[in-house]
């Protein structure tokens, strides 16, 4: 693991267009914003991120079933809102990730499953600056109630 750690840091530096340049006795590197956000990248989970992409494909494919063509961080909140609340009500298991669950008949995920679904929606917004938050932000408040209505259900 420390081995592919290492690879990923030499490639990294590799291909820096800029190298961070520090003058002797300096105390602070010239840093790019574009250094910043490759460093942040590089940082994150690759389960966090695989799990991400997998949940905002799911997403994308349902609004593609309903004819919404554009990505998620083109719609407006309101929009949005409504079709999250819709999506979040809607989604189910596929029918062979059901089958291995004998007691998910009608292929409802676990509520851990739907918050995860949640958080990943809200963090491809984030990494898109999307401007508004679907955690907290008033405007996506029946979304939220869906969620929480659901996950007690």
């Amino acid at each position: 693991m420390s081995e592919r750690i290492i690879d990923k840091l030499a490639d990294r530096i590799l291909s820096l267009e800029q190298p961070i340049y520090i003058r002797p006795n300096d105390r602070f590197a010239c840093v790019s914003v574009e250094e910043t956000t490759h460093f942040v990248n590089d940082q994150q989970n690759v389960n966090t991120k695989r799990i991400t992409e997998s949940h905002v494909r799911l997403l994308k494919d349902w609004l593609n079933q309903q004819e919404e063509m554009r990505p998620p961080e083109q719609i407006e909140p309101k929009s949005l809102d409504i079709y999250l609340a819709q999506f979040l009500l809607g989604v189910r298991k596929t029918v062979k990730d059901a089958s291995i669950d004998n007691d998910d008949i009608d292929g409802q995920y676990e509520p851990s499953t739907m918050i995860a679904l949640h958080s990943s929606i809200h963090r491809y917004l984030a990494w898109k600056s999307y401007g508004f938050n679907i955690k907290d932000g008033e405007c996506f408040r029946h979304s939220r109630d869906v969620l929480k209505a659901k996950l007690s259900s």
